[in-house]
């Protein structure tokens, strides 16, 4: 039977190597063109209570220390190499989700030494194993990151937030991120649709099947893709390129660690107060 975030349970609490698909559809303002891309990646996917216990089982994984791949507090949260639960938790009680008895983070490991996660996730859940919110953790190649926080029991997977975070130099700060988080069986997906002034601008979607973590599957992803993470900084400033080359307008970096001074905090997601008759139309679209 199928599957849905944050009302039914998931079938995934432990941990798992998640193979995804992204595709990214770019609209070109004012212009009848559109630039898409694709390609595969591959996630971790973690209990933040049980780090070290779970990633010394594996041979090729290092923890907060170098091997063929790594996973370093430090890349993550607050970024100061403390414990993830606590920063995890102060979002979600802002949003009202109540002490989740097990959080689910779903990222990119290092991989040779290299770390870069343009999107990570922190899935809360309930003792029932129903997943009751999410921290979407976002980074640009500045080294900037933004948390947008969901309590999935109150807005549900589809939700909504405010773009207060400079992530594309192509994409102006006046925009509105539309959420659809699901699952079913052992997959995952995730799209995200962005509409701004002149209406649609982006759409993103991941689309990933968890599999088991072992060294074999490991050593097969090793062998596969052993520079993923890097080429996914690679492929940024080449589409960026492309985009560029097809007349794509550029927006200089706010400053202020990548937050737009002119707009909320972004992060209260899909309340009823705040939702305008244009995102209910988004809504129906997605």
């Amino acid at each position: 039977m199928s599957k849905t975030v944050g009302i039914e349970q998931h079938p995934v609490l432990s941990p798992a190597l998640f193979r995804a698909r992204v595709m990214h559809l770019r609209i070109l303002p004012k212009r009848e063109r559109k630039h898409q891309f694709r390609y595969s990646v591959f996630r971790l996917w973690i209990d933040i209570d049980t780090i070290s216990e779970t990633l010394r089982q594996f041979w090729a994984v290092g923890h907060n220390s170098f091997n063929f791949y790594g996973f370093y507090e430090r890349d993550h949260g607050a970024r100061d190499g403390s414990n993830l639960r606590p920063w995890v938790e102060t979002l979600l009680a802002r949003e009202g989700v109540e002490t989740p008895e097990t959080i689910m983070l779903y990222c990119f490991p290092r991989m040779l030494g290299y770390e870069f996660n343009p999107l990570a996730m922190y899935c809360a859940y309930d003792a029932a194993g129903v997943m009751t919110g999410v921290v979407y953790q976002v980074r640009n190649t500045d080294g900037d990151l933004s948390p947008y926080v969901v309590n999935l029991l109150r807005d549900g997977s589809r939700h909504h937030a405010d773009k207060d975070f400079y992530v594309s130099p192509f994409i102006d700060g006046d925009q509105r991120y539309a959420f659809t988080l699901t699952t079913a069986l052992n997959r995952l997906s995730l799209k995200i649709r962005v509409d701004g002034r002149d209406g649609l601008t982006m759409i993103a979607s991941e689309n990933a099947e968890a599999g088991a973590l072992s060294n074999r599957a490991l050593l097969s992803l090793l062998l596969l893709q052993p520079f993923m993470t890097l080429k996914i900084t690679a492929g940024i400033y080449f589409e960026a390129v492309r985009l560029r080359l097809k007349g794509a307008k550029f927006y200089k970096h706010p400053g202020n660690h990548g937050r737009y001074s002119h707009q909320g905090n972004g992060h209260n997601t899909n309340s009823a107060e705040t939702l305008s008759a244009r995102c209910n139309e988004v809504r129906e679209t997605l």
